[in-house]
């Protein structure tokens, strides 16, 4: 593998692939793409489709070739051994592919910890409210994607948001999909990038984005008597079905391998995270819950960050906003016209904390010594 080198032929196709992949990205779902604009605006590093194919155009096999043997000289190895293997096994395992690398690349140096460092997620400031907008000819549906960041997961307040969410997705499916009739693709859940959380509604749609935006903010506004007058039985209803959930076995050696490998990827390390978190799930309380909105999600709330994507359809939309809806806040959001301007003026979250201590990945950057 360290020693591979493209054909032509191979390379002309994948090349092809690719591109084609770029040139179609804003052909897309508008809520894949409503989804694809907010990782853009919030993640502190991330290439839109647009730059990509622009650079693939770059690119020639003579260039790959070139590229590829300096993806060898500096590198961190890690390995997630999955199957009927014993520690020793795997142990070996990782010496047998460090020791392939090794025979055609002699001098390779270990990464330094900065190289290492993940992607972080922007802050939206306590109190902001932004909206981006983008027109998309290729869909006869609009969407809009209204996100309230709740902070830097852990264990207690992933159980509250994941706990909000379970109660209000079929509320959200039944309000606006199934009275208001706002579009047939309608989601409410917890959304999770980059080690940051928070709220998510998702309606796409023939209606106009900036009515569909009052309609969800009016929903989220009255969903606080849904709260209120939920029954402990309900509430407890909910609990169960979330607990059920979270601690059901994979159906698949894949799907177990894959819940160890995130934790690897995201360096949380939370190996069993879900008994714990179910644990503290069931600490939540009624009363505990409903303080969680009105600090994270409540439109009254001082700290309320909310951003939202709308993806205007070229077709008319079939209704506008309604003067009539009271004003959830939207008016008063501030439209995002530059993303990179608009990131440069915003903090980044900091990582959650791992769930155990393990060796620092990398080496230090003041060491002399690679």
């Amino acid at each position: 593998m360290s020693s591979y080198k493209p054909g032509e032929t191979t390379f002309n196709l994948m090349m092809e692939k690719l591109r084609r992949k770029f040139e179609d990205a804003e052909k897309n779902q508008p809520r894949q793409y409503c989804s694809e604009l907010m990782e853009l605006i919030l993640s502190d590093r991330r290439w839109s489709q647009q730059q990509l194919l622009a650079s693939s155009e770059l690119v020639t096999l003579d260039t790959l070739n070139k590229f590829i043997p300096k993806i060898w000289k500096a590198l961190h190895l890690e390995l997630i051994v999955n199957g009927n293997f014993t520690k020793e096994d795997a142990i070996a395992l990782g010496n047998t592919v460090l020791d392939e690398i090794q025979k055609n690349n002699k001098s390779i140096r270990p990464l330094f910890s900065n190289e290492m460092k993940l992607s972080r997620q922007m802050k939206i400031p306590e109190g902001g409210s932004y909206i981006y907008e983008h027109h998309q000819d290729t869909h006869a549906n609009s969407c809009v994607e209204l996100l309230l960041q709740t902070g830097v997961k852990n264990t207690w307040e992933n159980m509250l948001l994941e706990l909000l969410a379970q109660v209000m997705k079929e509320a959200a499916f039944d309000t606006l999909r199934t009275k208001e009739q706002l579009g047939y693709t309608v989601f409410a859940y917890a959304n999770r990038s980059l080690g940051t959380q928070g709220l998510s509604v998702l309606v796409q749609g023939s209606y106009d984005p900036e009515y569909v935006e009052e309609r969800i903010e009016s929903f989220l506004d009255n969903f606080k008597n849904t709260l209120c007058e939920m029954t402990d039985e309900t509430y407890d209803k909910h609990v169960d079905a979330l607990a059920v959930s979270r601690l059901e076995k994979p159906k698949f050696l894949i799907h177990a391998a894959c819940k160890v490998l995130l934790e690897i990827m995201s360096q949380e390390y939370s190996f069993n995270r879900d008994v714990v978190e179910v644990e503290e799930l069931r600490k939540i309380t009624k009363e505990e819950l409903l303080e969680f909105y009105d600090e994270k999600i409540s439109a009254k709330s001082k700290k309320r960050q909310k951003l939202v994507v709308r993806v205007y359809s070229t077709v008319k939309p079939g209704k506008v906003g309604d003067s009539s809806v009271p004003d959830q806040g939207c008016s008063q959001s501030v439209r995002i016209e530059d993303i990179s301007s608009f990131k440069a003026g915003l903090s980044i979250y900091p990582g959650p904390a791992p769930a155990m201590e393990v060796p620092s990945l990398g080496i230090d950057v003041l060491s002399a010594k690679v």
